[in-house]
């Protein structure tokens, strides 16, 4: 009885780990979300430096709080970015203080749009205090609202 037990965990197992979904590389969208925490009491945002904004070019830039999102603990900024050809581009994202200008973190993402404007990433470097975040990729009719 108990071999049949663990032939059924093992089962059990194997079924579900075929039925995951992998996100990262596999993801396919034309739009790249950010949701990068912030802190307003440190007079921070977020600015962004896109090499070349033929090929990718910020959508919108929003704050949220926790009030507006219940699984966000802070502040955040949500930095936006819509593909528009294809090509390779390099975004240099960093929290730069609103007074002096000086940059606390810096974050460099190197991305690769496809000819269907598939936007991915191929490099992220840069310094953070946590581990550099990945960004949400989508196409926008996946992402709408609706009522």
């Amino acid at each position: 009885m108990k071999k049949i037990k663990i032939a059924v965990l093992i089962l059990t197992a194997i079924l579900l780990i075929g039925c995951v979904k992998k996100v990262g590389s596999d993801t396919k969208g034309d739009t790249m979300k950010f949701i990068l925490e912030t802190n307003v009491s440190e007079d921070y945002t977020w600015a962004y430096s896109i090499m070349d904004s033929n090929i990718i070019d910020i959508k919108s830039i929003d704050y949220l709080t926790p009030a507006d999102d219940q699984t966000l603990k802070t502040d955040a900024e949500v930095l936006i970015f819509k593909a528009l050809s294809e090509g390779e581009v390099e975004i240099i994202i960093s929290y730069t203080s609103n007074q002096t200008g000086e940059s606390k973190y810096d974050l460099t993402y190197v991305l690769e749009v496809d000819a269907d404007k598939n936007i991915k990433v191929k490099e992220k470097s840069g310094n953070y205090n946590k581990e550099i975040p990945s960004p949400i990729i989508y196409t926008e009719a996946e992402n709408t609202d609706e009522e």
